[in-house]
């Protein structure tokens, strides 16, 4: 009588390689830039849009160009254009998944697949602690579950605060105790970003371990619009 043959462990993903450190505080400093512009140009929609509104517009600001053709961003003359929610094929091989914004250099050495690489940001409005609650469960999960960036050894979140939180004193506990995440201090712009590690390992089909870099960027008008309620896309 012949042993069931016990189920085999599907092959782990293969990884790409990382974006480099140089190109990360790139695309920070640009982002901080762009939030700069389009907290300027249409304030009301900072204070009170929805997540779409202000993810939409901040793409546009990243994408302009001078007369001349050159990128306007600071840092992203050695990007693609920036991609806004496209879609992208998860550990599971379902494709109907979409980050906010897809940072991806020129320049590709040792890449397999540009669909599967580059640098992937989600995009969630922080006001109040459930929101703190839901930019965990709707953005940090998601690439914990491999559902974004299953190929990417780090990837990013990008919030919009609306109240005086910080990364640091309101998310640091949260990924530590809720998703046994090692957080450590970030070198870029330390004051409104940290980073996360998490273990991908055990997943089916396992993926590469992920450090997410977590950036909240203040609305300069933060405390005339407390009270809004927050506009999560789920």
């Amino acid at each position: 009588m012949s042993r069931a043959r016990l189920a085999r462990r599907p092959a782990a993903l293969a990884a790409e390689p990382d974006l480099t450190k140089a190109q990360k505080a790139a695309i920070v400093r640009a982002l901080r830039w762009g939030w700069q512009q389009v907290s300027r140009r249409w304030p009301q929609t900072v204070a009170s849009g929805w997540e779409e509104e202000i993810t939409t517009k901040l793409c546009d600001v990243l994408c302009e160009q001078d007369s001349a053709g050159r990128r306007l961003a600071p840092g992203l003359s050695q990007f693609e254009t920036v991609n806004r929610g496209a879609k992208t094929q998860g550990a599971n091989d379902r494709v109907e998944y979409q980050p906010d914004l897809t940072f991806r250099p020129i320049a590709a050495p040792g890449v397999r697949s540009r669909n599967r690489w580059g640098w992937f940001v989600e995009c969630k409005i922080v006001d109040g602690g459930s929101s703190v609650r839901l930019y965990c469960q709707k953005g940090v999960q998601r690439f914990i579950d491999g559902l974004y960036a299953p190929r990417m050894p780090s990837a990013a979140l990008l919030a919009y605060v609306r109240d005086d939180r910080s990364p640091y004193t309101s998310l640091k506990p949260m990924l530590e105790n809720d998703y046994q995440s090692k957080v450590v201090a970030s070198s870029v712009v330390p004051e409104i970003s940290i980073i996360s590690r998490h273990d991908r390992t055990k997943l089916r089909p396992p993926c590469a371990l992920i450090e997410l870099t977590h950036v909240w960027l203040p609305t300069p008008s933060a405390d005339s619009t407390r009270g809004h309620q927050a506009h999560t896309r789920s």
